[in-house]
């Protein structure tokens, strides 16, 4: 399709919510990524963009064009949700409306793409593209048999009082593979200092107990011009060949596709109930080779309690939202009424209410049943799941005590967050200028993270 409206000189946007998928599919597709192009994006009709840049576009010079939102469902999410969209949410939906309209009105096309694709979302852009669209769906209901995945209940360990569920056998069975000179890949839910099981202190781990080719790739790394995993996405299959052991955040969930020439012996997962159910199994599936077992370790229930407290219906969530001050809520139902006004012939009025609660009783719905919805959507893919109590079970290897890893998880972390508060100390206060400019950037280096973060702090 891309080909076709490139040859015919039209238009085209790509949409998505992750930047890394962004550079990804410009890459992919020969289209512009908007940070690459300085400021001048009146000059590009060929652009793609993460959903926060979509209000520094011109919804005009899109007539007669292709409009690509790829994993819709979690664009929309990130949309309504998402912080770093909340200044700029209204003027967003604005120009998507607008795109909308003016692509329907010159004969453009308007594509959604989403392997998890739902109702609600289908239902939002139907109503934005006027209720009268019939929308072309192409289903594919094929499903192959695959992967081997152990799914482990987790290594129970006394903190202070309380037994907790830890993923603590987890990593030690990743641990242990990787002392054995065995290539693994880690996916994981955490990043910073203050995450045990994060990107940041799992690599500070594994180089403690001697394993010295490990890449860690995760928001930061990948946008650090002085690190190997700068730009990771574009370069995956080469990193995972050059590294014994992988270490992914969600920066690599989405947007690639992990195809090496020298295969993975183990893939584990850590998921602590960041993210959606949905999110798990589309990380899991990053490395497409199924004959390398998972194992895994979920959290029962989710950490995503933004909206806990309005229910997990859609009249709850509609009743108790507007008890909120300055809720979402509000300003849906205000882009709602001045679409319904400018354009009474687009029946939108109500369906960016009704999405949004839809959105988050499903989505306090998942956070209670965490786990069972992630071990329910690996079922509907063919995963052949086996669930343990620990990993030991089925990876009798293991001499690693947790009791022990665990304790040193711990410090790792402690150390981790003592040496982050000691960088941030040494940090010569920067000009507001200075800070602003920073600020723009999209690739930082370590040292200039660190300068922005003292600032904000000071």
């Amino acid at each position: 399709m891309t080909r076709e409206a490139k040859t015919a000189n039209r238009p085209i946007i790509s949409i998505v919510h992750r930047i890394q998928l962004a550079i990804s599919i410009s890459q992919r597709l020969d289209l512009t990524y908007i940070e690459d192009v300085d400021g001048k994006v009146a000059e590009n009709n060929s652009i793609s963009l993460v959903i926060d840049s979509l209000a520094k576009i011109n919804p005009e010079k899109f007539k007669g064009g292709l409009i690509i939102i790829d994993e819709v469902v979690q664009v929309l999410e990130h949309l309504m949700t998402s912080d770093t969209c909340k200044s700029k949410r209204q003027k967003i939906l604005n120009n998507l409306g607008l795109l909308a309209k003016i692509i329907i009105e010159s004969g453009g096309q308007f594509v959604l793409a989403d392997a998890d694709l739902n109702e609600s979302t289908l239902r939002f852009f139907i109503g934005l593209l006027g209720d009268e669209i019939e929308p072309y769906i192409i289903h594919n209901e094929y499903r192959e048999q695959s992967y081997k995945c152990f799914v482990s209940e987790g290594h129970k360990q006394l903190v202070g009082k309380q037994l907790i569920k830890t993923p603590t056998d987890v990593i030690a069975t990743a641990l242990q593979f990787a002392k054995q000179g065995k290539r693994v890949i880690l996916c994981v839910t955490g990043q910073d200092e203050q995450s045990k099981w994060g990107t940041i202190n799992l690599e500070k781990l594994f180089l403690s107990h001697g394993v010295s080719s490990v890449l860690r790739i995760d928001s930061e790394t990948v946008k650090n011009p002085e690190h190997p995993a700068y730009k990771a996405t574009s370069k995956i299959n080469q990193l995972c060949d050059a590294f014994q052991v992988i270490i992914g955040s969600p920066s690599m969930g989405t947007g690639v596709s992990i195809e090496n020439r020298i295969p993975f012996d183990l893939c584990c997962g850590v998921f602590t109930g960041v993210g959606s159910p949905d999110s798990v199994r589309q990380f899991l599936m990053r490395l497409r080779d199924k004959s390398v077992s998972r194992l895994i370790w979920v959290a029962d229930r989710g950490l995503t309690t933004t909206y806990d407290n309005l229910g997990t219906t859609i009249k709850s969530v509609e009743t108790k939202s507007n008890e909120l001050f300055e809720f979402t809520q509000e300003l849906l139902t205000n882009h709602d009424k001045q679409w319904y006004a400018e354009y009474p012939e687009i029946k939108h009025c109500k369906h960016a209410s009704f999405y949004f609660n839809n959105l988050v009783s499903t989505k306090n719905k998942e956070v209670k049943r965490f786990k069972n919805y992630v071990l329910h959507g690996l079922k509907l893919e063919n995963v052949d799941i086996t669930e343990i109590a620990t990993a030991s079970e089925s990876f009798r290897a293991n001499n690693i005590d947790y009791i022990t890893l665990y304790k040193l998880a711990d410090e790792t972390k402690n150390n981790s967050l003592e040496t982050y508060r000691k960088e941030l100390e040494a940090q010569a206060i920067i000009t507001d200028e200075d800070y602003s400019k920073l600020k723009n950037q999209v690739d930082l280096t370590d040292s200039e993270r660190y300068r922005i973060r003292s600032k904000i702090i000071i």
